[in-house]
């Protein structure tokens, strides 16, 4: 497939640096091709995992750097849109190499053929750590003025 097929926006397929294509830190594109069980992802995506892959597009390689408790439930999301021919996202956690461990939101989209035959699933993956941290050190502060206006109080 093309990426101006599986990607149709502004900019697919220009020369990095001419539209939307160019690089974005942690931000990635993916693609899983049904028509031939292949992956594929975007050099910003590989950057992004800072995961050493020697096989661009080894999915298996990708799950076991997912941390446990979010694998089951990415690979089954996974599986049923895969089967639905259904969009599909999620977050998980993932282990780098020199990042330490890093959250990604992904979204993505089924690619169809007609209305009915769906080839692909495309989609998006994003760097969202920073901002998954700085939501929990708020909770975890307000969790702390609450319990010491609690204590002050009683």
């Amino acid at each position: 497939m093309r990426e101006s097929e599986v990607f149709p926006h502004p900019g697919a397929g220009r020369a990095p640096g001419q539209g939307w294509t160019q690089s974005a830190p942690g931000f990635g594109r993916w693609l899983h091709d049904f028509t031939d069980g292949t992956w594929s992802w975007s050099e910003e995506m590989i950057a992004m995992y800072d995961a050493g892959l020697s096989n661009p597009g080894d999915v298996e390689a990708v799950f076991a750097r997912i941390h446990p408790d979010d694998a089951d439930r990415v690979r089954t999301g996974l599986e049923q849109a895969m089967r639905a021919g259904a969009p599909l996202n999620g977050q998980y956690r993932f282990r780098t190499d020199t990042r330490g461990e890093r959250v990604f939101a992904f979204f993505g989209d089924p690619v169809r053929i007609g209305r009915d035959m769906v080839v692909a699933l495309r989609g998006y993956t994003i760097d969202v750590t920073d901002h998954v941290h700085a939501v929990a050190r708020g909770m975890a502060a307000e969790m702390v003025e609450e319990l010491l206006r609690e204590r002050s109080s009683g």
